[in-house]
């Protein structure tokens, strides 16, 4: 259920986290203390709830926005390129040819950018528009009075 807090608002991150704590189960005590150490920051000492700054800030993480925002929540169209790339240079690539690769990529980018500007949408994979379209309507009905509820609906719709 840790991973449904990148669904809630910043503003509630912490309460949806007591909740998760309060819910798990003696296994998974050592998750959740990394978890609240690294992502939301442990409380500070002799204090009930001043949090020290985590290693990754809250709305560095945070995707609630993005989603209702149509913007993307992950980075895969950088990682499969990066990937493309990679498996190009394991084919041991020549410098030129590795020159020609990278041409051809800002080239499919610059014409992407134009078809943006020019009002155009550049889609997305079916399942991907399909899973976000799930999640935005989960976030529409979000209330904080019922956090523990939004949590398990988010976690029906995360992979």
């Amino acid at each position: 259920m840790v991973q449904a807090l990148a669904f809630v608002p910043v503003n509630d991150v912490v309460q949806a986290f007591k909740i998760i704590e309060g819910q798990s189960n003696e296994k998974f005590k050592l998750i959740i203390s990394y978890f609240e150490k690294c992502y939301i920051g442990r409380l500070k000492e002799n204090s009930k709830s001043i949090r020290v700054v985590p290693r990754f800030p809250i709305p560095s993480w945070n995707l609630h926005e993005r989603i209702l925002n149509n913007l993307p929540r992950t980075t895969n169209s950088v990682e499969a390129w990066h990937g493309a790339i990679t498996n190009d240079e394991k084919s041991h690539l020549k410098f030129n040819q590795l020159i020609d690769k990278l041409k051809t990529e800002q080239s499919h980018t610059e014409n992407n950018l134009v078809k943006i500007k020019a009002g155009e949408i550049v889609e997305k994979p079916v399942e991907q528009k399909k899973k976000d379209s799930r999640l935005k309507v989960v976030q529409k009905s979000y209330k904080r009075d019922n956090l523990l509820e939004y949590l398990s609906n988010l976690c029906l719709n995360i992979e």
